[in-house]
């Protein structure tokens, strides 16, 4: 018996293409932490990519490469849906990332937002086709054989009963790599559009989590409108590659960037955190909390320094422009107070420089509002070299793999949030080794080829 054909659908890729200055296409490594899950994975299962193409050079690749190889990737291949531009900003920028983000992070600010006019039901007829688009090509994908499609997370929460409507032979997986909306959040969505979300993820032979809890809200929900009665929720926690993650260490890129951030913190020690730049991660209360470290400690004023290296995300959107200017904003202000550089933000997506930070780093701070897992909590310790504690947010996935070594922290706390600074900071070395130690245990348990079988193994997919 053949081992049936693996399609991923996801709305980011595992390559972005730009356009060089003599008109070639160049492709290069996605961000995000699905990339840095699947890549690894894929590469020894081999299958079928399919994501959107987010940018001009991604279409004009998508246009001028249709052959799913043109990805070139190594035994899996990369096929990118040139979706209408219109359709795709409503289905991405309004109902993916201001509704259904705001949602599974319970994130809105109810007196103001969310707000279902005409205009969000347009919206919502576009996250309808775009789903149906990434049905249509998985089904292509898959071919007349058998083949097992893994469904990514909350932008394609329609797809797996789309899938299921197409008649082929397949088996489906839905994974929902944040977490998981509470009711209360749920119930701000007009009922129709609820209910279908819950339905076509329903759909799916397997709905995963990366923890528990979430999947516990999923369940909650599907009992509260009577619906998944055929679909199995399942755990599976996500961690990084520790080879892989020793590579990228080792890369000169990551040694010259590592020398560029010795030479800035000029003998500092530094409490670093490396974030894409987006409400959820709650970066102002954490430069918040490193203030108020300093007001209750002042010798720490030129001794110690807060290192945010912050990806700029989704800055078509007003208030993601917005959270990043304000963090940009509180950094100066810290650094005005001190009447010296306390705080350094960093706003580029450069990878070898998060690494470098990383590595470097005396104190590790990931400190999320909410989190499906973050995988920073986890890379962080694993490349770092100086057995740096790490504090973490009861709200973050990891948390419930990292609470017994991490410093854990309400991430609404500013006062509990700058008291785990000092304490991480005047920890004794046998201390630090000993939490790391266990920390790094715990971070290299789940890798993603782990990930990956695992749900291939509870959708009974093998050789």
């Amino acid at each position: 018996m053949s081992t049936p054909k693996l399609v991923v659908l996801s709305n980011r890729g595992p390559v972005a293409w730009h356009a060089t200055q003599d008109g070639r296409l160049e492709a290069r490594r996605g961000s995000g932490g699905l990339v840095s899950a699947l890549v690894p994975a894929l590469e020894t299962t081999g299958g079928v990519w399919i994501a959107a193409a987010m940018s001009e050079a991604d279409r004009r690749a998508a246009r001028e490469c249709p052959d799913p190889t043109g990805g070139g990737t190594g035994r899996y291949s990369v096929r990118l849906l040139d979706i209408d531009p219109a359709d795709f900003e409503r289905y991405l920028d309004v109902v993916s990332n201001q509704v259904l983000w705001y949602a599974h992070h319970d994130m809105w600010n109810r007196p103001l937002e969310p707000s279902f006019g005409a205009d969000m039901y347009e919206a919502w007829a576009s996250y309808v086709r775009v789903n149906e688009l990434f049905a249509l090509a998985a089904l292509e994908a898959a071919g007349a054989g058998p083949a097992t499609v893994l469904v990514q997370d909350y932008h394609l929460a329609l797809t797996p009963a789309m899938i299921r409507d197409g008649g082929k032979r397949t088996k489906v997986a839905h994974f929902s790599h944040t977490p998981f909306a509470p009711s209360s959040s749920l119930a701000v969505l007009p009922a129709a559009w609820s209910d279908r979300i819950l339905s076509g993820m329903s759909a799916a032979d397997i709905c995963g989590f990366h923890t528990s809890r979430w999947a516990r809200r999923f369940e909650r929900a599907l009992a509260e409108r009577g619906l998944g009665t055929e679909t199995r929720t399942e755990v599976f926690p996500l961690g990084p590659e520790p080879e892989s993650l020793a590579t990228e260490r080792s890369r000169p890129e990551v040694e010259r960037e590592r020398s560029e951030l010795v030479r800035r913190l000029a003998g500092r020690r530094a409490v670093v955190r490396v974030d894409r730049a987006e409400p959820s991660k709650n970066v102002l209360r954490g430069l918040d909390a490193f203030g108020e470290l300093l007001s209750m400690r002042p010798g720490l004023v030129g001794e110690v320094v807060h290192l945010a290296l912050l990806n700029p995300s989704r800055q078509t959107l007003p208030a993601y422009r917005s959270y990043l200017q304000e963090c940009l904003a509180a950094a100066e202000n810290l650094n005005a107070m001190a009447g010296r550089e306390v705080a350094i933000i960093l706003a580029e997506d450069r990878y070898p420089r998060s690494i470098a930070a990383l590595v470097l780093a005396d104190v590790i701070v990931v400190n999320p509002i909410s989190d499906g897992m973050n995988l920073v909590a986890k890379e962080g310790p694993l490349v770092n070299e100086f057995d740096a504690p790490l504090i973490l947010s009861t709200e973050a996935g990891a948390h419930s793999e990292l609470a017994g070594s991490a410093l854990s922290v309400n991430p609404y706390d500013v006062t509990g949030t700058a008291r785990a600074m000092g304490r991480a900071l005047d920890m004794p070395m046998s201390e630090r080794a000993a939490r790391a130690a266990e920390t790094r245990r715990a971070a290299g348990a789940h890798t993603p080829k782990a990930w990956l079988q695992a749900q291939l193994d509870a959708l009974e997919v093998g050789p």
